[in-house]
């Protein structure tokens, strides 16, 4: 039986506070911002408390661009509940 050789986790990084000073490369493009989705950043940043993942533990995503990969959380989410306006008639 093949056994996938163990790989430990390394230490989470700082929550995106730390990170959101870096220049973005994520771009919001297509998002539709209704009233109470506003793209306000510096509120969301203040309100996520969460480490982010070390890059390997993300499978090198965004590499050393933290501030991007939690970006790219943030407009996936976005996307999604615009998505599910659409599908609904905007009862989200």
């Amino acid at each position: 039986m093949y056994q996938r050789p163990t790989r430990v986790s390394l230490p989470p990084l700082p929550a995106v506070k730390a990170h959101a000073d870096a220049k973005p490369w994520t771009r919001f493009d297509g998002i539709e911002v209704v009233a109470g989705d506003e793209l306000d950043f510096n509120s969301r940043i203040a309100r996520d408390p969460y480490a982010l993942p070390a890059t390997p533990d993300r499978e090198g995503y965004h590499g050393q661009r933290h501030f991007d990969y939690w970006l790219s959380g943030l407009k996936d989410y976005l996307l999604i509940r615009q998505r599910l306006r659409h599908a609904t008639g905007g009862a989200t």
